[in-house]
């Protein structure tokens, strides 16, 4: 069973070895617009990545793209 606490986190109920015995777990609520990212390993992988070149100064500046900016897209 979950419980959603507020818009952002919830409380997974298990049950347990025993019909009395409840085991909570606070989890943080993932939206439908990310949830995609968590269940595609290879995506996922490919997003930590780049945090971690990011992170370690390995990036590729590709200049400013405000030229783009007004364009209208159909």
């Amino acid at each position: 069973m979950k419980i959603i606490v507020g818009t952002r986190h919830c409380l997974v109920l298990s049950p347990q070895e025993t019909e009395t015995e409840i085991m909570s777990d606070r989890s943080q609520k993932i939206s439908d617009r990310e949830l995609w990212l968590w269940q595609n390993p290879s995506a996922l992988n490919s997003v930590l990545r780049g945090i971690e070149q990011a992170a370690a100064g390995e990036v590729h500046d590709l200049g400013s793209f405000a030229e783009y900016a007004d364009l209208e897209i159909e």
